[in-house]
């Protein structure tokens, strides 16, 4: 039997980044007049979140052709023959 094996195969990988963020800011002031006294105050918060998602697609194909061969020997008669 005689034949050929092909073989190909692909492969192709998306990567998407994701940021979020979220930021809040808060200011107080107190002013008290009999006293004058005067205080301010202010917070900043930030938070962030990050997320990777890969996608990964792949594809492998494999052919193969063969053939067979029947081939018809004579042989006189009374002889030995050994066919490899």
């Amino acid at each position: 039997m005689l034949g050929l094996r092909i073989t190909s195969s692909e492969a192709m990988s998306t990567k998407v980044g994701l940021t979020k963020s979220l930021m809040a800011a808060v200011s107080a002031s107190v002013s008290i007049d009999y006293k004058a006294v005067e205080a301010s105050a202010s917070v900043e918060k930030s938070s962030g979140t990050q997320k990777e998602i890969t996608q990964v697609l792949s594809s492998q194909t494999e052919r193969s052709w063969s053939t067979t061969i029947k081939t018809t020997f004579t042989a006189p008669a009374k002889k030995y023959f050994i066919i490899i």
